[in-house]
C-alpha cells in the first residue's frame, strides 16, 4: 500500500475525516461551555452551528493529488488560476444569537459582550481577558490539543529526515542543474511555487475596484499565466529524479515513522 495508507490508519482521506469529526466535536464542546458560562452570568446563549463548509473545503484538499504534466499545461502551479474569479457574493452566516442580542438595550448589550468576549482593552490571553469564549476555547485546547501537540515535533523530524537524506539531496542537485540549463536560477524545488505565489499576490494588489467590479489588465494576467505554465512544465520535466527519490525515501521513512507513532496518530483523532 502507498505512503500512509495502512489499513489501520485508513489513508490520508479517512485520517482527515477523523480529524474533521474531532474538529466538530471540539466546536460542540466549546459552544456548550460558552453557553454554560454565559448563562451563569445571567445572560442567554444559543450554540452556534458548526460550519460544515469549512470541513468540506479541508476534505477537498486532502489528499494533495492532481499534479501531472497535463495539469501543469492547463494551470501551471495554480497560483494565478483564480485571480480573475468573480468574488463570492454569498451573505455572511447569521449568528444564532442575533435576535437575542438585538433585543437587549445598549447598556445590557455591552455587558453581554464583555461576558462573552472579555473587556475590549484586554488581550484574550491576558488575566481577565477573553471572557467565556476564551475560557471555553482554552478548556478545549487542553482536552483536544495535547495529543496533537506531542506528535507535531515528531512530524517535523520526519520531514527533516526526508529532506536531509542523501538521495533527496542528490535528486535536488540534479533538478537544480536541469533547471539552470533552461535558464532558471532556483535553488530548490519549492522556490518556483513560492515565486509564483508571490507574483500572484503582487499582481492582485494592482486590482482596482471600478464601480464595484474588479478591473485588471487581462493581457498582463495571461502573460503571467503563460510564464507560470512554462515554468511548471519545465519543473516537471526536470523533476523525474526528485519524484523517484521522493517515492523511495518518503515510503521508507514514513513506514518507520508510522510503526513507531501509529498509536499516537490514531489517538490524536479520538474525541476525549
Amino acid at each position: 500500500s502507498g505512503c500512509g495508507e495502512s489499513p489501520k490508519n485508513g489513508g490520508p482521506v479517512r485520517f482527515s475525516r477523523r480529524a474533521a469529526k474531532q474538529q466538530q466535536a471540539r466546536w460542540v464542546r466549546i459552544q456548550a461551555d460558552v453557553g454554560a458560562c454565559v448563562r451563569s452570568k445571567g445572560f442567554e446563549y444559543f450554540a452556534e452551528p458548526f460550519d460544515v463548509s469549512l470541513v468540506e473545503a479541508d476534505l477537498k484538499a486532502v489528499p494533495s493529488i492532481g499534479d501531472s504534466r497535463e495539469i501543469r499545461e492547463k494551470r501551471g502551479y495554480g497560483a494565478t488560476q483564480f485571480l480573475d474569479a468573480v468574488p463570492n457574493q454569498s451573505q455572511p452566516r447569521k449568528s444564532a444569537n442575533e435576535a437575542y442580542v438585538n433585543g437587549l438595550d445598549e447598556s445590557t448589550r455591552s455587558e453581554y459582550f464583555v461576558v462573552l468576549d472579555g473587556p475590549a482593552d484586554l488581550a484574550p490571553d491576558a488575566p481577565g481577558g477573553g471572557g467565556c469564549t476564551e475560557r471555553a476555547s482554552a478548556k478545549a485546547r487542553l482536552a483536544f490539543g495535547n495529543k496533537r501537540d506531542l506528535l507535531l515535533p515528531k512530524v517535523k523530524e520526519l520531514s527533516d529526515a526526508i529532506a536531509s537524506d542523501v538521495r533527496t539531496k542528490d535528486a535536488n542537485k540534479s533538478w537544480v542543474a536541469c533547471m539552470a540549463k533552461k535558464g532558471y536560477e532556483y535553488a530548490n524545488q519549492n522556490q518556483p511555487r513560492t515565486d509564483f505565489a508571490q507574483r500572484a499576490t503582487d499582481f492582485n494588489t494592482k486590482f482596482q475596484p471600478v464601480g464595484g467590479v474588479v478591473s485588471f489588465d487581462t493581457k498582463a494576467l495571461q502573460s503571467l499565466r503563460d510564464v507560470e505554465k512554462q515554468t511548471a512544465i519545465d519543473d516537471w520535466d526536470c523533476a523525474e529524479p526528485v519524484r523517484r527519490a521522493d517515492v523511495i525515501v518518503t515510503a521508507e521513512k514514513t513506514k518507520a515513522f508510522i510503526k513507531i507513532n501509529e498509536a499516537a496518530m490514531l489517538a490524536m483523532n479520538e474525541t476525549p
